[in-house]
């Protein structure tokens, strides 16, 4: 490979998220100390140095040296927009127009800008768990209501339950459908029909589909993500994405939303209180304009860490249930054949073998015992490291 995947980088002492946590941090979310030596793979970034020609796109915002507000808009050929429109054309065959397009601080920040325009105080948002933690959340902090309609597990082929999700729909107080594609955790890719379906069934009932497409990029090498956008007629869809996920890019805060309406634009739009810095603007044209050769070696590198993975779980740990994930760089993992209890679970991954992971039960508000989510983004050393570890704790 050209780019160099295999490089251990020492992230601490650089307030990283994943590497710089405290006894008294992780205190707060009742975790016992943080083990020596530990590794963390349960934080959804990546610990492989960006693209060289996004670190060659900020020296030259550092050499200018002037940090004054920025703004972007339409009207503004600065190239941003023409960098994700033609990242969309090029890999997804999506035809966005510039005037859809708005900057996000990040895709939280979006969503909770698309929720409080769609919806009111004490409306209700549904979700499909399990389903990215922060979820509940945002809707929450936004004074909405979450409404779940569960996926069906059908060994680890998770898929719509659409009985439930047509009844849910008709709800007169959900205003909008929080759709994760690709789905975290569980990694589904929806197939074409399923989305059409959604978006059918959410129209018909006066239900926005908010899109979380922020993996849409990070799909198996065989599989083909399909943005709803490009299949429906988007007037009832707000979608949020962008290059952080692709191109480790979450500081930077590298999202946009795509809105077709415009009507639903504007009131989208009156909801993000938020300016792009120079950092992100050419961060994001370095990405999606020279940025695909590096991106297209780190797809095949995330495909072979997650072979791996399954591999050595299906000789050293056969008991654990995991299905190859359709997308995402995350592996959704079964441990409920050993009858521990969640707090029985983290004690032998976090406090005996030092591995950080997400519990399942996070997705799923409790509802999900026995799993965990883990992230496989990191150099395959320290990927056999840490299930190594895990592994020594079950025998």
């Amino acid at each position: 490979m050209k780019f160099d995947f295999d490089e251990i980088i020492d992230r601490r002492g650089t307030n990283s998220m994943e590497y710089d946590v405290t006894d008294e941090y992780m205190a707060e979310f009742n975790w016992g100390p943080v083990p020596a030596d530990f590794i963390p793979i349960d934080v959804a970034d990546m610990d492989f140095r960006c693209a060289p020609c996004i670190r060659t796109a900020l020296q030259k915002v550092v050499d200018f040296n002037l940090y004054g507000y920025c703004f972007t808009h339409p009207s503004l050929h600065n190239g941003y927009y023409e960098a994700i429109i033609g990242w969309y054309a090029r890999r997804h065959d999506w035809h966005v127009k510039r005037e859809e397009i708005l900057y996000s601080a990040g895709t939280l920040t979006g969503i909770t800008a698309a929720i409080k325009a769609v919806s009111g105080y004490g409306d209700s948002i549904l979700v499909t768990p399990p389903v990215y933690t922060p979820f509940y959340s945002t809707i929450r902090n936004a004074d909405r209501k979450v409404v779940k309609s569960h996926l069906l597990d059908n060994d680890g082929y998770y898929t719509v339950n659409w009985e439930d999700f047509e009844k849910k729909t008709a709800l007169a107080e959900v205003k909008a459908f929080l759709l994760c594609s690709p789905h975290n955790p569980v990694g589904r890719v929806w197939t074409a029909d399923e989305l059409k379906r959604i978006y059918d069934i959410c129209t018909k009932n006066d239900v926005v589909v908010i899109a979380d497409e922020i993996h849409g990029d990070i799909v198996r090498r065989e599989t083909v993500f399909t943005p709803i956008g490009k299949i429906t007629d988007a007037q009832n869809l707000i979608v949020c994405a962008g290059a952080s996920k692709s191109f480790n890019l979450a500081s930077l805060e590298a999202s946009h939303l795509i809105i077709k309406d415009k009507a639903l634009r504007c009131k989208t739009a009156e909801q993000l209180h938020c300016n792009p810095t120079p950092f992100v603007l050419e961060a994001v044209k370095a990405a999606y304009n020279e940025g695909e050769e590096w991106f297209e070696q780190l797809r095949e590198y995330l495909d072979e860490n997650i072979d791996f993975v399954i591999a050595y779980l299906k000789e050293n740990m056969p008991e654990v249930k995991i299905w190859r994930p359709e997308g995402t760089y995350l592996l959704w993992m079964d441990f409920s054949a050993y009858g521990l209890s969640d707090d029985e679970l983290l004690d032998r991954c976090y406090n005996k073998a030092g591995v950080f992971v997400e519990q399942g039960r996070d997705f799923d508000e409790g509802d999900s015992p026995g799993y965990i989510r883990v992230c496989t983004s990191i150099p395959r050393i320290r990927l056999e490291e840490a299930f190594s570890r895990i592994c020594s704790q079950f025998k």
